[in-house]
C-alpha cells in the first residue's frame, strides 16, 4: 500500500512542480506588472498559490488517482494499460499546464486569469489562428518545451514504477486515504465554503492574487455559465430602490437630437496625455478641451465583451462570466436602442470585425439596435482595408460616416473600433505618417485616433451634425506604458467624453467619478427623456455628485474612488470599507443578482415627469 501511494505521490508532485515553473515564467514574462512588488512578496504569493495548484491537480486527476489505487496490479502493470493511462495522464496535464502558460500573455491585456469564457469564443479564436500563432510563437515554443520536459521526466522517473499487490482491506484503506486527501485539497479550506478565486486576494498588491491563481482552477471553477446567487442585504423593495440611482438634470430637453456612441478599442486613459503631455491620440485629446471630459472614468470590465453591455444597456460585469455569454443573455432588458426607438429613433450598430465576433451582433440587437453593419456589409474591401480582426478603422469610419447620412433623423448609432487591438497592425500606407519612435501599440493607437479625426472631418458639414451628441469612450485598458498607472485604478481608467457641436457642456463638473454604466442614463437625461424603463445601475453625469464606480474581477467586487480601491467579497473579505460605499455596493449586487434570476432588470425603474 505504501509503495503504491508513493508512486501516486511522486507523479502528482511532478504536476505541482510544473505549475510552479509556469508561475515563475508568468512573472518573468510580465515584469512591469511586478515592478513595484518585492521578491519575498512574489515568493510568498507563489507559495500561497500551491493551495490552488493542489486543488486543481486533484480535481483534474481524481479518476486516474482512484484507478491507480485499485488492488489490480496485473492490470495496472500491464504494458498496454501503462501506455494508455500514462498517455492520458501526461497529455491531460500538459494541456492544462499549456493553458496556464498561454494565459500569461492574455493577462497582459485583460488583467485577469482566463475563465471558461475563452472556450466559448472558439470561432473567434480559430478565425485568427494564423496571426495568433505568428504573434505568440514564443508561447508555442514554451508549451512545446513544457510538453517535452514533462514527458521526458515522467518517462525517466515514473513510467516504469511497479504497483505492488495488496490485500483488499489495505486497498480499501488506500482508497480512503486518497479520497480524504483529495477532499481536503480540493476544498482547500476549513471554512464552510470551498476554495474560491477570492481567497487568492489576501495580498496588498492585487497582481499577487492573480499570481497565486492558476488558469485551470479559474476555468473549472467557472464551468457554470454565470449563475449568480440571490442576495438579501435589504429587507424590502423600497429600501433597495432607495439606494439605487434616480438622479436627473431636469434642465435638459434636447429632444430629437441624434446620438453617436464611439467605443475605441483599448484607448486607455494613460495614452491620452492629458496629465503629462505624453500621449498618442492628439485628436481625442482635442475633444477633451471642446467637450465634457471625465478623467476619473472607470470601465466596468477588462474585456470588450464586458464593455458592450455596460455601455449600451447599463449592465456592468458583476459575475464570473460576461453577460453576453451567460445564461441570462436572453433576459428582457432595455438597451439604449429600445429606450430611444419609443421616441422615433433609427437605431444601428457598427463593428468592423466579422459578423458574429464576440456576439456583438446578437447583443446589439438585444439592446435595441435594429441594424447591424460588420465586415460582411462593408462594400468591396481592398486588400489594404482588411486586417487580422476585420476592416481597418480608417476605411470603416469612412463607411460609418457615409452610412449615417442615409439614416432618417433622429438616430442613435454606436461604433466599436478594432485597429488598436493586438497585434497592432496598421495599413502600410499609413506607417509613414506615424511619429518617429512609436512602437506597434503606439502606432495603432495613433492610427485609430487619426481615423476618428478623419471621421469628424467627413461629417462636420452634414446637416445633422450640429444636432448630434457624441459620446466617446474606450472598452477597456491595455498594456501599461506609464508607472503612474501600474495599479488597480490604472487597470480600469478609460476616457469618457461628451461632445456636442452646438451645446456648451463645459460648465458641468468633470471631476466626479464616472463609469460606463452612466452613459445610458446620461444620454436619456440630455435628450429630456423619462427613464422609467432603464436599468438602475448608472447615473447621469449631468446630475449630482458621484464618489465611486464599481467593477468585478476574479470573485472580488471593487469600489473605485479617485484615490482608493476597496475590495469586498460577500462579507468574507476583511477590509474596512466606508459604510456609504458598502451600502451602495450591496444595493448594486442585490439588484443585479436578483434581477437576473427573476428576469426583472427593467421592472423596478423610477419614472419621472420632466420639470417636476
Amino acid at each position: 500500500m505504501r509503495n503504491n501511494l508513493k508512486i501516486i505521490f511522486f507523479r502528482l508532485s511532478l504536476v505541482l512542480i510544473f505549475y510552479t515553473v509556469t508561475r515563475m515564467i508568468f512573472v518573468l514574462n510580465y515584469p512591469s506588472a511586478f515592478e513595484e512588488v518585492n521578491f519575498w512578496d512574489k515568493a510568498l504569493a507563489g507559495l500561497y498559490g500551491v493551495r490552488f495548484d493542489l486543488a486543481i491537480t486533484f480535481i483534474l486527476n481524481l479518476p486516474i488517482i482512484l484507478f491507480w489505487s485499485l488492488p489490480i496490479p496485473k492490470v495496472l502493470n500491464h504494458p498496454v494499460t501503462r501506455k494508455i493511462v500514462d498517455g492520458i495522464f501526461v497529455l491531460w496535464n500538459v494541456f492544462w499546464l499549456g493553458c496556464n502558460l498561454a494565459d500569461m500573455e492574455y493577462f497582459k491585456f485583460s488583467g485577469r486569469r482566463s475563465t471558461i469564457d475563452i472556450f466559448w469564443q472558439g470561432q473567434d479564436v480559430s478565425d485568427q489562428a494564423g496571426q495568433l500563432i505568428w504573434n505568440f510563437i514564443h508561447i508555442i515554443i514554451l508549451i512545446t518545451l513544457l510538453v517535452f520536459f514533462f514527458y521526458r521526466i515522467y518517462k525517466a522517473n515514473f513510467s516504469e514504477a511497479k504497483f505492488k499487490k495488496t490485500n483488499w482491506w489495505k486497498s480499501i484503506v488506500s482508497i480512503l486515504i486518497v479520497l480524504v486527501t483529495s477532499f481536503v485539497f480540493i476544498r482547500g479550506t476549513t471554512g464552510s465554503k470551498s476554495l474560491r478565486p477570492g481567497h487568492a486576494f489576501v495580498f496588498k498588491d492585487e497582481v499577487l492574487g492573480h499570481l497565486a491563481l492558476n488558469t485551470p482552477f479559474m476555468v473549472i471553477r467557472n464551468l457554470k455559465k454565470g449563475i449568480v446567487n440571490r442576495r438579501k442585504y435589504f429587507k424590502s423593495r423600497d429600501e433597495l430602490l432607495s439606494h439605487l440611482e434616480s438622479n436627473q438634470n431636469l434642465s435638459f430637453s434636447y429632444k430629437n437630437h441624434n446620438v453617436i456612441i464611439i467605443i475605441m478599442e483599448s484607448f486607455a486613459l494613460e495614452y491620452l496625455g492629458h496629465d503629462d503631455g505624453i500621449g498618442y491620440m492628439p485628436f481625442t485629446l482635442s475633444l477633451t478641451k471642446d467637450g465634457l471630459f471625465f478623467p476619473y472614468n472607470y470601465a466596468n470590465g477588462r474585456r470588450s465583451i464586458e464593455a458592450l453591455p455596460s455601455i449600451l444597456a447599463s449592465i456592468p460585469n458583476m459575475s464570473d462570466h460576461s453577460f453576453i455569454n451567460s445564461i441570462y443573455q436572453s433576459n428582457y432588458f432595455n438597451g439604449i436602442g429600445d429606450l430611444l426607438k419609443e421616441h422615433g429613433y433609427h437605431t444601428s450598430f457598427f463593428h468592423g470585425g466579422k459578423n458574429g465576433t464576440l456576439g456583438f451582433d446578437t447583443f446589439s440587437r438585444l439592446a435595441g439596435m435594429d441594424h447591424y453593419y460588420g465586415q460582411f456589409e462593408f462594400p468591396d474591401p481592398k486588400d489594404e482595408d482588411i486586417s487580422y480582426w476585420g476592416i481597418h478603422d480608417w476605411p470603416f469610419f469612412v463607411y460609418f460616416a457615409d452610412k449615417l447620412s442615409t439614416f432618417p433623423t433622429p438616430f442613435v448609432s454606436a461604433i466599436f473600433s478594432l485597429s488598436s487591438h493586438q497585434p497592432y497592425i496598421i495599413p502600410p500606407s499609413f506607417k509613414q505618417k506615424v511619429p518617429k519612435g512609436y512602437d506597434d501599440i503606439k502606432s495603432s493607437i495613433y492610427y485609430a485616433d487619426q481615423s476618428l479625426r478623419n471621421f469628424f472631418e467627413r461629417i462636420k458639414d452634414k446637416p445633422w451634425y450640429k444636432d448630434t451628441l457624441f459620446v466617446i469612450t474606450a472598452d477597456h485598458t491595455s498594456l501599461k506604458l506609464k508607472k503612474k498607472y501600474y495599479n488597480e485604478m490604472g487597470d480600469y481608467l478609460v476616457p469618457l467624453i461628451f461632445y456636442h457641436p452646438s451645446v456648451d457642456l463645459s460648465n458641468f463638473d468633470n471631476q466626479k467619478v464616472t463609469q460606463h454604466i452612466d452613459i445610458v442614463p446620461s444620454i436619456l437625461d440630455f435628450l429630456g427623456i423619462d427613464n422609467c424603463k432603464r436599468i438602475l445601475m448608472g447615473r447621469s453625469v449631468f446630475a449630482g455628485p458621484r464618489e465611486f464606480a464599481v467593477n468585478y474581477n476574479s470573485d472580488i467586487y471593487r469600489i473605485m474612488t479617485k484615490k482608493h480601491v476597496y475590495h469586498y467579497s460577500n462579507e468574507e473579505f476583511k477590509e474596512k470599507i466606508p459604510e456609504k460605499y458598502l451600502t451602495k455596493l450591496k444595493a448594486y449586487i442585490q439588484y443585479y443578482n436578483n434581477s437576473l434570476i427573476d428576469n426583472s432588470l427593467h421592472k423596478d425603474g423610477f419614472c419621472f415627469t420632466r420639470g417636476k
